[in-house]
C-alpha cells in the first residue's frame, strides 16, 4: 500500500483533510477516541488484513506509530 492511500484511509477514519495527516501529528490533535480506534481496528482488517490488538492501539501516539504498523 502507497503511503498516500495510508494517508487517504486515515484521512476519511478521522474525517479531516489529508493535509492534516503528518507522520509527526499527535493522535490527540485529530479526535483520537475509542470509536476512531475500533475504526482503526476495522480499517487494518479491511485494508492490511492484519488484526490489530487494543494493547497495541492504545500504545499509539503519533500517526507515524500508525503508518508503521501498515506495512
Amino acid at each position: 500500500m502507497t503511503d498516500e492511500k495510508k494517508i487517504e484511509l486515515l484521512a476519511e477514519l478521522f474525517e479531516v483533510d489529508e493535509s492534516e495527516i503528518t507522520p509527526d501529528k499527535l493522535l490527540s490533535e485529530l479526535k483520537w477516541d475509542s470509536m476512531n480506534m475500533l475504526g482503526l481496528i476495522a480499517l487494518f482488517k479491511s485494508e492490511c488484513d492484519i488484526k490489530l490488538p487494543a494493547s497495541k492501539i492504545r500504545s499509539f501516539v503519533t500517526v507515524n506509530d500508525i503508518l508503521k504498523e501498515m506495512q
